[in-house]
């Protein structure tokens, strides 16, 4: 998990979760006020497993967040964009298997 302090004294949170029950692991991101107290709360989830692997926040108090997601023999790159509020606003995935497989084969 990664806590970062954003403006107005707020704090930002980032992890990966692990369902014990599926074994699939879910990202959750969290943004506080400067008491502690949660604001909102976003989830990621999907059919494979998810990872973040970063976050930053934007210039319009939204965050970007890029992770990764495995589903399967598939393995994709993802970019999230929240606007202040949690709300994702853009959301796109790259599928990178394919490339790995010809990297290998070279």
């Amino acid at each position: 998990m990664c806590v970062k302090k954003i403006s107005n004294g707020f704090l930002a949170a980032a992890g990966n979760m692990i369902d014990t029950l599926t074994n699939k692991c879910s990202v959750f991101f969290m943004k506080f006020d400067s008491q502690g107290d949660t604001i909102w709360t976003q989830t990621l989830n999907g059919p494979g497993s998810n990872s973040i692997n970063f976050f930053e926040p934007t210039r319009n108090n939204g965050f970007i967040m890029i992770g990764d997601s495995v589903n399967g023999g598939t393995f994709d790159i993802w970019i999230n964009l929240l606007d202040s509020n949690g709300v994702s606003i853009a959301f796109h995935t790259v599928n990178i298997s394919d490339l790995l497989l010809k990297e290998e084969k070279v």
